[in-house]
């Protein structure tokens, strides 16, 4: 179907990015894949480019379109469902030199960044200007373009929104027959001009265009913000509290829940204890306000949701101990990785979210696996991990029968959550992983039209194939 990549075309290639080209196998080894953990699904690139600039990300799919070859455009790679996989080898398009924050503009509250800025590098910049970026997916290296072509979520979505939701504007680089570059979208508040071509680029997995550079929302930082880690006895009662926390006017920026068994594996692999103790289940509620006075009425008034839901006790982190629990947050799936065969993304309705946690637990029980489970309570999604080892008497033990499981237990979840109403990814996109199951929550109309999208934009199917659905 598509063309090998041949000295040819490298040579090309070399002359449109200045040189920026690696054909060395152990040093495209690490565009091989991203952080998911199959790495059956790995696959070498033929040759990886470097653009610094917008006009030469447009000659590279220029020369593709024309040469039939595939191009797989890569971000941070901290993805988590093989979107930025080189599934026909071909050319990986890396952005990371594409790396400059253009604009911190303080009056419209915006920043104008490249796609391969990273949320590490801009978080400091930000701060400077009193201002933040809300999204809080749980790598800090993750790049702008990734996180825009995911809708990337986090933990701050309950309170600010998704990527979607903070992206203003984006510059595209479109494959031929347009073969341009576009601009979507603009500064102002609103914007009811049109079909919205820019939130249909946010979430498209750089199968449409690839963004070469992006103008998001930034929010004032909070006066004051604390985080409540409150412990229970089990992860219904804990699960349970969360509507009730919403239903009674609190608005928490986030709200989480973990498991003690995650907990427990953290603290080893990392050699250090943290602030969570006391229970087998928690949540981790964070909350903004413009005083003391009023951070101290919300947090108490949320205290009493969770007391009245049998929570164990309620501990108060500020300051310099907020961050050490939203860091230990941030990288439970680094501790557990290597234990992992896939983490799910499966959102349901917030209303639901109790019984899928439940119904996870007597599936782990069905098939005799550990399914350690995390993730955003306030907004449904929910972070199941199956793995190839057992959680046993807080310690780990081989399971050898995994792979007779596997394919059982993943679709049991995910049969789980379509009955309840939710969805296959909440934050984390479909990529090479979850295709399987996009059919089973969309009708063939959504996928036909979305097909139809893709061949409209991209007519040589070049850009990032085998992604979302087969053509």
């Amino acid at each position: 179907m598509y063309r090998k990549v041949d000295d040819r075309i490298v040579s090309i290639l070399e002359e449109i990015t200045d040189g920026q080209v690696v054909r060395d196998e152990d040093l495209m080894e690490p565009y091989s894949h991203d952080e998911c953990a199959l790495s059956e699904i790995w696959r070498l690139p033929e040759v990886v480019v470097k653009p610094t600039n917008a006009g030469q990300v447009l000659e590279v799919l220029k020369l593709a379109y024309e040469e039939e070859v595939p191009v797989t455009p890569r971000g941070g790679g901290t993805g988590l469902c093989g979107g930025c996989v080189p599934v026909h080898g071909g050319i990986v398009l890396s952005l990371e030199n594409m790396n400059k924050i253009l604009d911190i503009d303080t009056s419209n509250f915006v920043t104008v960044v490249e796609p391969g800025v990273t949320l590490m590098q801009l978080a400091p910049e930000a701060r400077k200007e009193g201002l933040f970026f809300s999204p809080r997916p749980g790598d800090e290296s993750a790049s702008f373009g990734g996180i825009v072509a995911t809708n990337a979520g986090g933990s701050r979505a309950l309170g600010y929104g998704t990527t979607r939701d903070c992206t203003m504007a984006l510059e595209v680089a479109l494959p031929p027959p347009y073969g341009e570059i576009v601009h979507l979208g603009s500064r102002t508040v609103k914007n009811s001009s049109g079909y919205s071509l820019l939130h249909l680029m946010v979430g498209s997995e750089g199968t449409l265009g690839i963004v070469t550079k992006q103008i998001m929302r930034l929010d004032p930082l909070p006066v004051v913000t604390n985080t409540l880690i409150v412990p229970y006895g089990n992860l219904h009662d804990a699960i349970a509290t969360v509507p009730d926390v919403l239903k009674r006017g609190f608005r928490p920026t986030a709200l989480e829940f973990v498991q003690q068994d995650v907990v427990t594996v953290a603290e080893k692999k990392r050699e250090r204890k943290s602030k969570f103790s006391g229970g087998q289940a928690y949540l981790m509620i964070e909350i903004d306000a413009g005083s003391e006075e009023e951070l101290e009425r919300t947090a108490e008034g949320i205290a009493d949701v969770c007391e009245e839901h049998n929570c164990v006790d309620v501990f108060l982190a500020s300051g310099k101990e907020q961050e050490e629990v939203w860091d230990f947050r941030g990288k439970l799936y680094e501790a557990i990785k290597e234990y992992t065969i896939e983490i799910l993304d499966i959102v349901v309705p917030p209303a639901e979210i109790a019984n899928h946690v439940d119904a996870v637990q007597r599936i782990s029980e069905e098939y005799g696996v550990w399914i350690p489970t995390y993730g955003h309570a306030g907004d449904g999604n929910v972070h199941s991990h199956i793995m190839k080892v057992r959680f046993k008497d807080g310690d780990l033990e081989q399971m050898e029968e995994w792979k007779r499981v596997y394919a059982s237990v993943r679709d049991a979840l995910h049969e789980d959550a379509l009955r309840r109403g939710g969805l296959v990814s909440g934050e984390h996109g479909i990529g090479l992983v979850k295709k399987k199951y996009l059919p089973m929550f969309s009708d063939r109309t959504r996928i036909e039209l979305m097909k139809r999208i893709k061949k409209e934009f991209d007519p040589k199917n070049i850009l990032n194939p085998g992604k979302i659905f087969d053509l």
